[in-house]
């Protein structure tokens, strides 16, 4: 559920999401138009794997 809300984050709000992936780099600096572009298809890209995987877990499941 926690890698679900990271990828929901990289979507709503990617700026936050990239500097808290750099927070314990020394060099620090603001995202770009293309950083932030691929933060968000970072997001979409765990939803789609995290909503698949539950789906398998499920269907193993039942």
């Amino acid at each position: 559920m926690v890698t679900l809300g990271w990828g929901v984050a990289s979507i709503v709000k990617p700026k936050f999401v990239w500097k808290r992936s750099f927070m314990t780099s020394r060099k620090v600096r603001e995202p770009n138009e293309a950083d932030i572009i691929l933060t968000r298809i970072s997001g979409v890209f765990i939803i789609l794997v995290m909503i698949s995987f539950y789906v398998y877990a499920i269907s193993t499941i039942i």
